[in-house]
């Protein structure tokens, strides 16, 4: 079965200032912000060729987008069910001159597993590009930790290699840490992810660490877990945007189809959290 994933690109504006404030718990009774689609989506990549690596039935699912440093867009996205052996996922890369073009062009395989650097085989997921101090960055997964590689120009990427020689940031505390996504408020990095862990009170749980330099990471902190429906082990992190002294987590629906949207007001601190 061949299957596509297609992508809308909307801009909802919540606030036009980050300002700063002091953490103070806000929980207001009115209904949360919800996004509405502007109009029509369309298509930007599809289910892609991948050789000899092709699965019968592979998908592309966790993906990034972001502006290359030439002015082209970009998607990286990982491609489970190929024939790369191991937990069988790759990164896939496509390319458009215009944010607004529909089928970019597809560029190839962009990346694999290093288990020379203990990366799982076939075991990269759910990439995640940012700027910073001039460079762009790439958080992923690589089955069982958070990693990190840099570029110059948003297309070739290298890997950051710690103190042993290996390209991750952290690990635990559940297992199967992936789906890792950005945030910088002020002078800090909010790294948020999941974790799953089979037989615990919550099966899956999205979780948070702060550094200050993207090399040393605090402690994980739980900032979502439980809730009206339950979590499975494969839940996908929430997606998160920045607005007026708040940041929206959505749960995305995975598996079951009766998960509803959930919006969280937060402020400056992540630790301060209402469902």
């Amino acid at each position: 079965m061949i299957q596509t994933f297609r992508v809308a690109f909307r801009l909802l504006l919540l606030g036009s200032l980050w300002t700063a404030a002091a953490p103070v718990l806000v929980c207001q009774a009115s209904p949360p912000q919800i996004p509405q689609l502007d109009g029509a989506w369309w298509q930007v990549a599809g289910n892609p060729d991948l050789g000899d690596l092709t699965g019968p039935f592979q998908q592309p699912v966790d993906f990034a987008i972001w502006q290359a440093a030439d002015g082209t867009w970009q998607i990286w996205s990982c491609v489970r069910g190929t024939n790369c052996g191991g937990a069988t996922r790759l990164f896939y890369r496509w390319q458009g001159n215009r944010i607004t073009d529909a089928n970019w062009k597809p560029m190839g395989i962009a990346m694999q597993a290093n288990p020379a650097l203990r990366e799982v085989p076939g075991g990269l997921q759910a990439p995640h590009v940012f700027l910073a101090n001039g460079r762009f960055y790439m958080v992923y997964g690589d089955w069982w930790r958070i990693c990190l590689q840099t570029s110059t120009d948003g297309k070739t990427f290298q890997r950051v290699l710690n103190s042993h020689g290996e390209p991750d940031l952290f690990t635990g505390p559940y297992d199967g840490t992936r789906d890792p996504m950005m945030l910088r408020i002020g002078n800090l990095w909010h790294c948020y992810y999941m974790g799953s862990r089979l037989g615990a009170q919550y099966e899956s749980a999205t979780f948070c660490r702060t550094s200050h330099d993207l090399v040393h990471w605090s402690e994980p902190m739980t900032v979502s877990a439980g809730g009206i429906v339950p979590a499975t082990p494969a839940d996908a992190v929430p997606a998160r945007s920045r607005a007026e002294r708040m940041v929206l987590l959505v749960q995305e629906p995975v598996l079951r189809t009766e998960r509803a949207e959930h919006a969280i007001r937060v402020t400056q601190s992540a630790e301060f959290w209402c469902r």
